[in-house]
């Protein structure tokens, strides 16, 4: 019997906190000492709430951070030494089964525009959809890293005796947390997708998992709370919020 074939012909990995345990620019700024550190990371979490451009943020850190040949060259070994258990088997087996692998970091241009090319396309596709009552349905669940590839068959299983389309999956292989974006385009898609959902984050959850392991809960995942947390968890949830906002002025309708 001839082995199956594999579902797809490459799969890139992004180094920097997935394939490594380490951020390659936070631990060449580290070198520079606490000054520049602190400024690296501070423009990260200034790209991150979206005050700077994404293709402005690396050249801003690599400017202040200057790294030498050598500098980069130790880096490299760096991540050799922080690579993520398991990590050289998954690649190991994915060459093994045919699969072109690839290891890219998040500072190459191409490869950043390729990470960040995916949720731009899939927000675009679901905006499409919304006059017919679809949109995008995207997940934030993650589940112990050892459990990521029974999760993720779990949720391709999931999809496909709904028979609806595949999720587009992308994301933090390394901490057991991928991204999946569907797109509905109506109202009865949305319901069914939502049902696959719902009963991915079951399994999930059974895994030792979270329904959100990112972004939080905001209004759209905020029904699959329940799913995780007991009545007096959310409640005491509520009471920080409550605590913290009396006036509900801080991402109104938010959980928190």
């Amino acid at each position: 019997m001839s082995a199956a074939r594999p579902r797809f012909a490459s799969v890139v990995l992004d180094v920097d906190s997935t394939v490594a345990g380490i951020e390659g620019l936070d631990w060449l700024a580290g070198r520079r000492g606490t000054d520049v550190a602190v400024r690296v990371a501070g423009l990260t979490d200034r790209a991150m709430r979206g005050e700077i451009a994404l293709e402005q943020v690396y050249g801003e850190r690599l400017a202040l951070i200057r790294p030498t040949r050598d500098e980069v060259s130790a880096l490299a070994q760096e991540y050799v030494r922080a690579v993520a258990p398991g990590a050289r088997e998954l690649i190991a087996h994915c060459r093994e089964a045919g699969v072109r692998t690839a290891l890219v970091s998040g500072g190459l241009r191409e490869a950043r525009e390729a990470r960040h090319a995916v949720p731009s396309t899939m927000n675009e596709r679901g905006a499409r959809c919304r006059a017919a009552g679809g949109r995008k349905v995207s997940t934030d669940w993650a589940v112990p890293w050892r459990r990521l590839a029974e999760a993720i068959a779990a949720a391709r299983l999931a999809a496909d005796e709904a028979g609806v389309q595949q999720a587009v999956t992308y994301g933090h292989a390394g901490n057991g947390h991928p991204h999946q974006n569907f797109i509905a385009r109506d109202a009865a898609e949305l319901a069914q997708l939502e049902q696959v959902v719902e009963r991915t984050l079951r399994t999930v959850i059974g895994m030792g998992g979270t329904v959100a392991a990112e972004h939080g809960i905001g209004k759209i995942k905020r029904k699959w709370l329940p799913l995780q947390l007991t009545p007096l968890q959310r409640s005491a949830m509520a009471a920080i919020k409550r605590e913290l906002d009396p006036k509900g002025i801080m991402a109104p309708g938010n959980v928190l």
